[in-house]
């Protein structure tokens, strides 16, 4: 696929978010994640659910999601390691949020890459440093792995995306990028910046992107939904096309259901 003048434009003219703006982001995140609810349907919030009952579910839906994770971690050929063991590749995770899908670890050391985790809140990035640390910890002779230790950095994604240097990010070593849950959160612009972005990404690494969360395609009754903005799955593969500049196609999808939502994992190349 070949970006058209006005898309490619579009691309080229994205900016970083501020550093007020962003620094309020952050607040607002400090905020949520602290909460018990956090990410749980506003419908099912107000129906009085416990919050215990809202972080099992949370809990379970992360497993789904690092499952998922797992088992394309897993998949990984002794080709695959080579080359990244020569090239240093990276998997870079989008939203730490409370942490209930972060334990792919060591699968992800097993496949030779190093785990970068960002996230704009300081309270996701202190806990999610505590939990991969202790993760690194217990794997066997984790000392000799010291450089494929886990880092957290805090860090807005559309602004990591466009400006990576500022952000401390190679681009070209990246070839998994997880987001779980994230773009629905985003601004209908940010959210075509990501992924027009991260499809640049791909194509200079040849790499993966791998998205959980709920698509309009499913759950057309939450398209007016207070907590997170739903897109299509043509709209997802329209705009990492238009970055990558080839036409990219999913390999890998399930399904899940939380609470009255069906969310979807995408393997997308």
């Amino acid at each position: 696929m070949e970006l058209s003048l006005s898309t490619s434009l579009k691309i080229e003219q994205a900016g970083t978010l501020s550093v007020s703006y962003t620094k309020r982001l952050g607040r607002i995140w400090d905020a949520r994640v602290e909460s018990p609810f956090a990410f749980v349907p506003s419908k099912i919030v107000e129906s009085g659910i416990s919050p215990e009952s809202a972080i099992g579910a949370s809990r379970e839906l992360g497993e789904f999601a690092q499952n998922f994770l797992k088992d394309i971690l897993n998949s990984s050929t002794d080709a695959d390691r080579q080359r990244r063991k020569s090239k240093s590749n990276k998997i870079v995770a989008v939203g730490c949020g409370r942490g209930y899908d972060l334990h792919w670890v060591e699968e992800a050391i097993r496949a030779h890459l190093r785990t970068i985790w960002l996230d704009v809140s300081d309270v996701a990035c202190q806990a999610a440093i505590t939990d991969l640390n202790s993760q690194f910890d217990q794997i066997p002779n984790s000392s000799s792995l010291v450089h494929l230790r886990p880092l957290v950095m805090k860090a807005e994604i559309r602004s990591a995306l466009v400006d990576p240097e500022s952000a401390g990010l190679d681009l070209g070593s990246v070839e998994i990028w997880y987001l779980c849950r994230v773009l629905g959160c985003l601004s209908a612009r940010s959210a075509e910046i990501v992924l027009q972005y991260l499809g640049r990404s791909l194509a200079l690494c040849n790499g993966s992107i791998i998205i959980v969360g709920a698509l309009l395609d499913d759950n057309e009754k939450y398209s007016g939904s207070k907590n997170s903005r739903l897109m299509s799955l043509k709209y997802i593969l329209k705009h990492l096309s238009s970055g990558s500049r080839y036409d990219v196609e999913v390999v890998k999808k399930e399904s899940y259901r939380y609470f009255d939502k069906i969310v979807t994992a995408l393997c997308i190349r």
